[in-house]
């Protein structure tokens, strides 16, 4: 297994960015990712300002997948993700849908104890670390960290997690991957602006799915076949992850679109990643791999 350092990231995925390692198919890799804020914040008010600068989200890599190849896909494995206490929130005026009634910036200290994030009421949420941002290099352009898209990035997607796997389109040679954006627990939308930000040490392997020419992320989480698309527009959004889900079933049974389609009107769980993010929002399309046995 392959060590990647804890200042081995990037600010922006950017095609013309020199690899911080390359791996062989297969390969794990280990890396100690930092916080949103490349760990500058505290619960100390001085530090507030940091957090509403850009840029934020350092992502570890990039990762270059030897063998990989525009028009492949790079199945990312996520291992492990293991949080680093102690974890932070923030709260700041116009953002998010509290933006209105929030006065001022807070970063709260949120202490991560015997498997639970304790809030400031003392209420303890079970955490379930995931990776807020994951992403391979577009081609055509750099795209800050701070944002998602079609080659994946800022996805604040709670599946991106231990135990699932995702599907990232290749557009350059080695697919230049990225991951950052840790929370130790993070809500559906991440709606007060933040989850439990935290650095973590991240297990993680890498695999060369040739020529599946993917348009968007996707994820098999132990449970469920999710796709993923953002769009500054809702319904667009909704379309891209519906149209991708009904591709990705016939894919795997070779069934009529109608069939498809029938099948996703039936089972699929729309849902909402992310909207405090731009662009957004982040819609995903949730649908249960029993149905399939895949």
């Amino acid at each position: 297994m392959k060590t990647l350092l804890e200042d081995q990231y990037i600010i922006e995925f950017d095609p013309a960015a020199a690899p911080a390692i390359e791996l062989e198919p297969g390969e794990e890799l280990e890396a100690r990712v930092k916080d949103w804020c490349f760990g500058l914040v505290s619960d100390d008010p001085a530090t507030y300002e940091r957090a509403s600068r850009t840029p934020r989200c350092p992502a570890a890599g990039p990762v270059f997948v030897r063998g990989a190849a525009p028009g492949d896909a790079i199945a990312v494995r996520i291992l492990a993700l293991d949080p680093i206490s102690p974890g932070h929130m923030v709260i700041r005026p116009g953002c998010g849908p509290f933006g209105d009634r929030v006065e001022q910036m807070e970063i709260l200290r949120i202490p991560l104890e015997d498997g639970m994030a304790r809030l400031p009421t003392g209420l303890r949420v079970p955490l379930a670390p995931m990776l807020g941002v994951l992403g391979a290099t577009p081609a055509d352009a750099p795209a800050p960290t701070l944002i998602s898209g079609d080659h994946g990035g800022n996805l604040d997607t709670r599946e991106i997690a231990a135990g699932s796997t995702v599907l990232l389109p290749v557009q350059v040679e080695g697919g230049l991957i990225a991951f950052g954006d840790a929370h130790a627990v993070m809500g559906d939308g991440e709606l007060s602006g933040s989850g439990v930000e935290v650095a973590v040490v991240a297990r993680l392997a890498f695999d060369i799915l040739p020529g599946r020419n993917l348009r968007r992320p996707r994820i098999l989480s132990p449970t469920h076949m999710i796709t993923l698309a953002t769009r500054d527009d809702f319904r667009a959004a909704v379309e891209l992850a519906t149209n991708d889900m009904a591709d990705w079933i016939i894919e795997l049974t070779g069934w009529s679109f109608r069939d498809a389609a029938l099948l996703i009107g039936a089972a699929g769980r729309l849902l909402v990643s992310h909207v405090i993010n731009r662009p957004g929002p982040t819609i995903k399309l949730a649908l249960s791999r029993e149905l399939l046995q895949i």
